[in-house]
């Protein structure tokens, strides 16, 4: 249960209170109480370039980022990255070992 009443970051009183998720629109600072599995994929071209997308929301919308996203309950990670909608529509999917898994803390 989200008790936050104030942004963690800016101490602004926070308007819109979500259940998981602390979501400050005067400083940006988003925070999810319960994380979840997620998914990024590197794809090249066989010129060398990297595909991209822009995010759509936040965190950091409007930025550049590799496509990726949440992971389904019961879903292996290849699944959910051959399910992401801009990879599955243009592209036929290869996914070789290695898989790198990285903890990121704060």
């Amino acid at each position: 249960m989200n008790s936050f009443i104030y942004c963690p970051n800016c101490q602004t009183k926070l308007v819109t209170k979500h259940e998981r998720l602390i979501d400050c629109k005067k400083c940006d600072f988003v925070y999810y109480l319960s994380p979840a599995m997620t998914n990024g994929a590197i794809i090249e071209n066989n010129k060398g370039e990297i595909l991209l997308v822009k995010r759509k929301i936040n965190p950091k919308k409007g930025f550049w980022d590799t496509p990726g996203g949440f992971v389904e309950y019961h879903e292996t990670l290849e699944q959910s990255i051959i399910r992401k909608k801009p990879i599955c529509i243009f592209l036929k999917i290869l996914i070789t070992p290695p898989y790198v898994l990285f903890i990121l803390e704060k």
